[in-house]
C-alpha cells in the first residue's frame, strides 16, 4: 500500500493553529524575564498607578494626610500611619498632624497622641488619659501646642 501524504488543508490549519499558539506563549515569556528582573531595571522602587493597583485588588484610600517632620513623611491612609511609606501603627481619622518635640514625634490621630521614635511607636494617650479634645498639634518654644475648639492649650 501506498501511504498518502498530507493534504494541504492540515497544513495550513497546523502552520495558523502553531501561530495562533506561539503569540500567548510569547508574550508570557517576554513578561516573565521582564518580572524576573524587576530590581535591575529598578522597577521595585516605582508605586503601581491606582487604577492597576485597584484591580488587583489593593485598598487605595480616597484621601492621605500628612506633615513632613525632620526629613521624614508622617501621613495617615486608611486606618494606618506611615513614615516614609512604612506602616508603623493603627491611626483613626482624622489626622491631626505631627510634630518633632524633645526628641520624639507627636502624631495627632483622631483625637489620640501618638509618641514615636523614629518608625517605633512608644506610647498611645487616649482621652480616657487626659488629652483634650483637639483639632491640630503644634510645637512653640520647644512644647507642645494643642488646639481646640476655643483655644490652644
Amino acid at each position: 500500500m501506498k501511504k498518502r501524504k498530507p493534504t494541504g488543508g492540515w497544513r495550513r490549519w497546523h502552520r495558523w493553529l502553531g501561530l495562533l499558539v506561539a503569540m500567548p506563549v510569547l508574550v508570557l515569556s517576554v513578561t516573565g524575564i521582564l518580572l524576573n528582573h524587576v530590581e535591575s531595571l529598578d522597577w521595585a522602587s516605582e508605586p503601581l498607578p491606582p487604577t492597576l493597583a485597584r484591580s488587583y485588588g489593593v485598598p487605595i484610600p480616597e484621601q492621605i494626610n500628612g506633615s513632613p517632620v525632620d526629613g521624614h513623611w508622617y501621613a495617615q491612609a486608611g486606618e494606618r500611619l506611615f513614615v516614609d511609606g512604612r506602616a508603623v501603627a493603627a491611626c483613626s481619622s482624622p489626622f491631626q498632624g505631627a510634630v518633632a518635640v524633645q526628641g520624639l514625634i507627636m502624631a495627632g490621630c483622631g483625637g489620640e497622641l501618638l509618641l514615636l521614635q523614629g518608625e517605633q511607636l512608644v506610647e498611645r494617650l487616649r482621652p480616657a488619659q487626659g488629652v483634650p479634645a483637639f483639632t491640630r498639634l503644634g510645637v512653640a518654644a520647644g512644647a507642645l501646642i494643642l488646639e481646640t475648639d476655643n483655644r490652644l492649650l
